[in-house]
């Protein structure tokens, strides 16, 4: 009962796997894209602004003049855009989306999506939130190193679930991904030039 043909192994997914992951794919991406724009809404209801070049001066000012509580309501806009980008790009701990993806698509659609969509996202939002954001990152750096170090702690919990290699693309994507952000939270920011 041993099939020893190595096409077995490199076979492809049926069609319905394929979709399924595109679907899901779908489904996470408009939940994310809402988290985004709810941050929006509380972002223009804290600084009255969508100018990206102005939101830093107005933070700046706002933690000089303002009370606890407005710069609690500015954490937790903060904290809405951390998990819409947590879940969008699948990093733990909102992780729970990426395997089932993973596992759903061919081989070369998954190297596609590991090489030229998610690293482009990846570059785009690490220059974005440096760049546009980067005093508000920087004054709410402990809950974003509160998140990271949770997100260690999960990966340490499923690392050994990587049976599969589809599988351990997913959990090798989630932990690169924890770094990056972790080497986010070193940068400076000097002049609008990133530097790492």
């Amino acid at each position: 009962n041993i099939n020893l043909n190595y096409s077995h192994f490199l076979s492809t997914n049926p069609p319905r796997n394929y979709l399924q992951s595109l679907l899901y794919l779908f489904w996470i991406s408009l939940i994310a894209s809402l988290l985004i724009f709810l941050f929006l809404l509380f972002l223009y209801l804290t600084m009255h602004t969508f100018d990206w070049v102005l939101v830093e001066y107005i933070f700046l000012y706002t933690t000089l003049v303002s009370s606890t509580k407005d710069l609690i309501t500015l954490g937790l806009t903060w904290l809405v855009l951390l998990v819409s980008i947590f879940l969008k790009c699948g990093v733990a701990p909102i992780y729970f989306w990426k395997p089932d993806f993973f596992q759903g698509l061919p081989l070369g659609t998954l190297l596609f999506y590991i090489t030229f969509v998610y690293f482009n996202f990846l570059l785009f939002l690490t220059h974005f939130t440096t760049l546009y954001l980067g005093e508000l990152f920087y004054y709410y750096v402990f809950l974003f190193w509160f998140i990271i170090l949770f997100s260690v702690l999960t990966l340490l919990l499923i690392i050994t679930e990587s049976y599969y290699l589809k599988i351990f693309l997913a959990i090798s994507s989630i932990l690169n991904s924890v770094f990056i952000f972790l080497l986010l939270t070193t940068s400076h920011t000097s002049s609008g030039v990133f530097i790492l």
